[in-house]
Parts: structure tokens; sequence; C-alpha cells
């Protein structure tokens, strides 16, 4: 996730990014960090609470996994919205 976010930041200085695109991007990537850091706590925490098979466990584990899929997602949108027109004139 790191890496991503630095190759993005790169491409963000390479395409000369303004203001408002720069601070669309630093919110989508704190999304995405945040999103996979609680993911990690809940992780952890439901294998301290039970370290067995727990049905109940198993869907937090899923509804906070897939909470991060649908950050991730909806940062590769806005990635596409912010980079394709600049991409699109870099090509010409």
């Amino acid at each position: 996730m790191l890496a991503i976010a630095l190759i993005t930041i790169i491409a963000a200085f390479y395409f000369d990014f303004n203001r408002t695109e720069w601070l669309i991007l630093i919110i989508m990537i704190n999304l995405v960090l945040t999103s996979e850091m609680l993911n990690t706590a809940i992780e952890f925490l439901s294998d301290r609470v039970n370290n067995k098979y727990d049905s109940k466990i198993k869907v937090v584990k899923d509804i906070s996994a897939g909470a991060v899929l649908t950050a991730s997602i909806t940062s590769v949108i806005v990635g596409i919205i912010l980079f394709y027109p600049k991409i699109l004139i870099f090509l010409k």
C-alpha cells in the first residue's frame, strides 16, 4: 500500500497537480491507509478475544476487509478521474 501511495505521489508531482487535486489525492491515500489500519486492529483484536473459529468473528473480519476493499476501489476510481486527463495530454 505504501509503495503504491509513493508512486502515486511521485506521479502527482510529475503531472503538476493543483491544490485541489493534491487535497483529493491526500484524502484518498489517507482513507485507504486508515481503513487498512482499522482492519488490522480489528483482526488482531478478534484473534486475541477468540483464537478459534467463530462465525460471528468471521463476519466482523469480513466486514472490515470489505471496508478496505471499498476504500481501495473508490481510490482507484478517483485516481482515474484525477490522472486520466493529464495522461491524455501527456500522450498527445
